[in-house]
């Protein structure tokens, strides 16, 4: 039996409709968790300095 690749005809339009996709989710991932990494030096006090 001999492998027959499938006919990709609209193969562009797939990738750039899962290259869009991917773009969408990165950047609603990073709207949602930017502000987490400023916000980590405030909730753990023990690893800010401590007054002389």
């Amino acid at each position: 039996m001999l492998f027959m690749p499938p006919s990709l005809s609209n193969a562009q339009q797939i990738a750039l409709y899962q290259a869009k996709q991917i773009h969408t989710a990165y950047i609603n991932n990073v709207k949602c968790h930017f502000g987490q990494h400023f916000a980590r030096p405030c909730q753990s006090p023990s690893r800010l300095q401590k007054p002389m």
